[in-house]
């Protein structure tokens, strides 16, 4: 599988054609037979409206699709084959670039912007009716913004990767003891009460 982008300056006969609607840098994909990828292409061509204007973005999901289509055709499983042998299909895959050989793996962010992709496409397979159903599982929460309570949903193949602002440490045992006491308890170190502190119901604080 190739990938490829539409250059309109590049094409010497399209002035001669009617407007196809095709943005400029707007990626595609043919086989190694100079084929294209039907469905694939046809999904790409819908970024633009269904969600992601951006062409970078255009770019980055095309890659990770033509990553995924090559790994299922090393598999003989097609790109909008049976349900349940795309499950299969995505846990192998899961397998390959999580655990797999260490010169390929992705990180937990590039898998994730996989699995974003890929779960995009057969969304977009399944309103088309190109299959029965998406080969993902999700769990449905409710979050409030502005007030507004709203459903979201979570692939259930992310993975959940920490975040590098994140510094939460244990306090070692005398650190912990010194906070309870002089930071919520209202006394100072050696037990005494601390007449500066401001506090309220220390106690009930501390025993929290």
């Amino acid at each position: 599988m190739r990938l490829y982008h539409f250059d309109p300056k590049a094409c010497a006969d399209l002035a001669q054609l009617p407007p196809v609607g095709i943005h400029p840098g707007m990626p595609f994909v043919l086989d190694d037979d100079g084929r294209p990828a039907v469905e694939l292409n046809r999904w790409l061509r819908s970024l633009p409206t269904t969600g992601v204007p951006a062409p970078n973005s255009w770019n980055a999901y095309a890659a990770d699709l033509v990553a995924w289509l090559r790994f299922l055709r090393q598999r003989n499983v097609g790109l909008v084959d049976e349900v349940a042998t795309l499950r299969t299909t995505v846990a192998a895959y899961h397998a390959d670039r999580r655990m797999g050989d260490l010169g390929r793996r992705l990180a937990a962010s590039s898998w994730n912007r996989a699995v974003t992709a890929i779960a995009r496409f057969y969304d977009w397979a399944h309103a088309e009716n190109l299959i029965d159903a998406v080969p993902f599982d999700y769990r449905t929460y409710l979050v409030r913004t502005d007030g507004s309570p709203r459903l979201r949903r979570r692939n259930l193949a992310k993975e959940r990767d920490g975040r590098p602002y994140a510094t939460i440490r244990w306090l070692e045992t005398d650190y912990l003891e010194l906070f309870l006491t002089a930071g919520l308890g209202g006394r100072l170190p050696d037990g005494g009460a601390d007449p500066s502190y401001r506090g309220r119901e220390a106690a009930r604080n501390a025993a929290i």
